[in-house]
């Protein structure tokens, strides 16, 4: 029952997400690269040719990306991002987008990348060849943008989707890479650990073990975050013992050197 439980808990949370990132996808540069690629892509095929861009043809892309201000119509991002996904490609259309994507990515900082990526992974999230080299050029993005909140963002889309296509134990080693980074960044964490904590919430006491594993290195990086200190007391009243919740309280107050530190804001 509980497992069950666990499972629609985690499911809503993906819905959730996948509305939000969605929202980011809105972005001049992501609608950008749909009406570029769409159009570009297409008359490379009906021209012929071997599906493979040239340097010339991509590097064109990613000035065109960077330097386009203008909206395109929604209309045209969404043709991208569908619902089913790469389904909706043929195997030669989707082999040349992929190209594209690899080309352009790792040529944009995750900053000016973050729709794209979250784009990119919508796109190809049900061939899972194609997402795992995916997932394989983002970690070499994440690990050069340190602990940016876009660089949380793309990392938390990941292990999001990961986490729906093959459970929690997937789910855990892909966040675990990317917490190996340097310098995960705090709203990583707080994804990682909320993500843990529902489960947890379930009954699930390897789930509990975990999250107070990532609390525990999230405070090594920031000891000084009150909110992070308040949410693991507020985790162990709930589902801890009275011992774990007063082990934790006495540690904020020292770390902190404030009596009120777990007092409500």
């Amino acid at each position: 029952m509980a497992s069950a439980t666990a499972t629609t808990v985690l499911a809503e949370r993906g819905r959730d997400e996948q509305r939000d990132w969605a929202a980011a996808w809105d972005s001049s540069l992501g609608m950008a690269l749909s009406s570029i690629t769409m159009e570009r892509v297409t008359r490379r095929h009906r021209g012929g040719g071997s599906g493979r861009m040239s340097s010339s043809f991509s590097n064109d892309l990613v000035r065109d990306c960077s330097n386009r201000g203008c909206r395109v119509d929604i209309y045209e991002i969404n043709s991208l991002g569908t619902a089913t996904g790469s389904a909706s490609f043929s195997e030669e259309n989707l082999s040349s987008l992929f190209d594209l994507f690899n080309v352009v990515l790792p040529k944009l900082s995750i900053t000016k990348a973050e729709g794209l990526w979250h784009t990119a992974m919508k796109l190809f999230s049900h061939d899972k060849i194609y997402f795992k080299k995916l997932v394989k050029c983002a970690t070499l993005s994440l690990s050069s943008a340190g602990g940016s909140d876009c660089g949380a963002s793309v990392a938390s889309a990941i292990v999001g989707w990961v986490l729906q296509k093959d459970g929690i134990k997937q789910a855990r080693k892909m966040y675990k890479r990317s917490l190996a980074l340097l310098r995960p960044s705090l709203k990583f964490f707080q994804f990682c650990i909320e993500l843990e904590g529902n489960l947890a919430s379930t009954g699930n006491h390897d789930a509990l073990v975990t999250a107070r594993k990532l609390f525990d290195s999230a405070m090594n990086h920031y000891p000084q975050e009150r909110e992070l200190w308040r949410k693991y007391y507020n985790m162990e009243l709930k589902v801890g013992t009275s011992e774990t919740s007063n082990a934790i309280y006495w540690r904020a107050r020292k770390v902190l050197n404030d009596p009120s530190a777990l007092h409500s804001p």
